[in-house]
């Protein structure tokens, strides 16, 4: 998809703006939120141009798309940042002891070595979301940014569903993977991640979880990320309560597949 740099972008109104983006294996995607116009004036999505094996290459690929871009070379008043990825999960207020965090990844996940681990507290839930961030990336960033906040996606749509509070299942996908969380008769009733690779994984993880928690078959299944149009038509053939995760408003600016597929970027300048 193109880029999309709105007319009204100015370098001389930086101060003006904020700065979102969002990194996964694939790439380095940002967008740019007008303040005090309330808008977007830029999206971008830009590949690393080869594969990234590890922490280091990564953070390497980070520094040449922000070397070579113009617009994210500048500094910015504030900066959100999601790093995407399967390691984090939800604990409790009553057991969380900050001295363990790396324990309680541990015992889900295999950690690297440059994983530091962070949280952030989730009140309305009573608890807290843990989740991993690569060190390399964190401090590549930091060069450019340094009134930066790291989030994890997890952490981002349960945010998200804590503000709707109405009855929505949640399916964000990923490369290789995918999260799901359910906002249901006033509560948080599940959330987990599942490896999913094609269409038939994802409807048989988003069945299980509607049949085993006995959720109402008109209940929204929200969809957005790394999904096509033509995925969700197929999938919303079986399950028909199922749609993108989109606004009209964002629709309008953008595009209806941008505005699914960077939905949580789009609105990450509201995430506290």
């Amino acid at each position: 998809m193109p880029d999309f740099i709105d007319k009204s972008f100015d370098f001389a109104r930086i101060e003006k703006y904020r700065l979102s983006i969002q990194i996964d294996l694939n790439g380095f995607s940002f967008c740019i939120y007008d303040v005090a116009h309330n808008k977007h004036v830029v999206l971008k999505n830009i590949g690393y141009g080869k594969s990234v094996s590890d922490y280091a290459d990564q953070s390497k690929a980070i520094a040449e798309i922000i070397e070579n871009d113009r617009i994210l070379k500048i500094r910015y008043p504030s900066c959100n940042c999601i790093y995407v990825s399967p390691k984090s999960t939800l604990i409790p207020e009553e057991l969380f002891t900050e001295s363990r965090l790396r324990n309680y990844l541990e015992f889900m996940h295999t950690l690297d070595e440059l994983d530091e681990i962070r949280y952030k507290h989730l009140p309305e839930l009573k608890c807290y979301c843990v989740f991993a961030l690569p060190s390399p990336v964190v401090v590549e960033i930091a060069k450019y940014q340094q009134n930066i906040a790291f989030i994890n996606q997890a952490y981002k749509s349960i945010y998200d569903l804590t503000r709707i509070r109405r009855n929505n299942l949640l399916v964000s996908f990923h490369p290789g993977f995918a999260d799901m969380n359910l906002f249901y008769e006033g509560k948080l009733q599940f959330h987990n991640v599942f490896d999913i690779h094609d269409n038939m994984d994802a409807l048989y993880y988003i069945s299980a979880v509607v049949k085993q928690l006995g959720v109402a078959e008109d209940t929204p299944i929200r969809v957005s990320g790394e999904i096509s149009s033509q995925d969700i038509d197929e999938l919303s053939r079986y399950l028909p309560s199922l749609e993108a995760e989109h606004n009209r408003r964002m629709t309008l600016l953008v595009g209806y597949e941008r505005s699914y597929r960077y939905y949580g970027l789009l609105n990450l300048h509201e995430c506290e």
